[in-house]
């Protein structure tokens, strides 16, 4: 059986969770650029590619990617390394809240 290291797991989990972050951070700055919705979706879209230009196709990949990260993360919770565990917890408190926003917009 193939032993894998918890820190690669868990760093891979961060990773996962940064593009979430990511295309987050891009509607806040769409949202500080134009003064209403349709505009901000519009500047939004512009930001990424076509495959990405769908109507919900951004927020679902967002939400699998938040579940993903949670899950990598889950098994170094209880590490003996003080850092990769606040990284983990934080990680997993930060993508729940995350994917929840995520699977609110979508409703």
């Amino acid at each position: 059986m193939i032993q894998i290291n918890k820190r690669s797991v868990a760093s891979i989990g961060v990773i996962f969770f940064l593009i979430p972050v990511l295309f987050f951070a891009l509607w806040i700055h769409a949202c500080n650029q134009t003064s209403g919705y349709p505009e901000n979706v519009e500047l939004y879209q512009s930001y990424l590619p076509s495959v990405l230009k769908g109507r919900f196709t951004t927020t679902v990949l967002s939400l699998v990617l938040c579940v993903l990260a949670i899950g990598l993360n889950m098994g170094s919770l209880n590490s003996s390394n003080k850092f990769l565990k606040t990284v983990s917890w934080f990680t997993v408190i930060a993508g729940g809240l995350l994917g929840f926003l995520n699977l609110f917009s979508i409703m």
